[in-house]
């Protein structure tokens, strides 16, 4: 749990938990908060400490409701939110091919602060950007950004192994004897 995460890590700044996906129905879902019976997901501590019982199952309280944002974003293409003190992006890398990953890893390294903390799926990992993160935590894929890490200037993401090819550009001299 993020939230429990921020506890044992004792962060002390309001925390703003922003949560992105390509599909409006997945953030539509994540805004809607409530679930069906998870109980036999979730420890009891952790339903009391961040559920509600409702009749279709549970909501997650207020709290942590309060901090949560939500937006459609696709992490290959808009731009990244920046400053950012953890980043999860779990099981997503292991998708995209080479150069989308290589993008995407981009995005993620521009939107964390120096310090700042990139959660990877179990399958994946900074990649070329290795040099950049610090592992934290090897079986769950907790990096840290290194401080000395570069931040790439935005337009680095057009770099032309990364960009996509240029349209062809239209005979203008057809338009003219028309």
């Amino acid at each position: 749990c993020r939230y429990e995460f921020l506890e044992e890590i004792k962060f002390k700044s309001p925390a703003i938990i922003f949560g992105t996906d390509l599909s409006e129905v997945r953030i539509a879902k994540a805004r809607a908060a409530s679930y069906k019976d998870i109980s036999a997901d979730i420890s009891p501590e952790r339903l009391k400490r961040f559920f509600i019982k409702t009749e279709a199952g549970y909501k997650i309280s207020e709290r942590i409701r309060k901090i949560c944002i939500f937006a459609n974003q696709d992490v290959t293409r808009d731009p990244p939110l920046s400053n950012m003190d953890i980043v999860s992006c779990r099981n997503v890398l292991i998708y995209f091919d080479a150069i989308l990953q290589k993008k995407a890893l981009l995005m993620l390294n521009y939107a964390l602060r120096p310090g700042g903390f990139l959660v990877l799926g179990t399958s994946e990992s900074p990649g070329v950007l290795s040099n950049h993160f610090t592992a934290i935590d090897k079986k769950y894929k907790i990096y840290s950004k290194n401080t000395t890490a570069q931040r790439f200037p935005l337009n680095h993401y057009t770099a032309p192994d990364l960009a996509l090819k240029p349209a062809a550009k239209k005979d203008s001299s057809a338009a003219k004897k028309i």
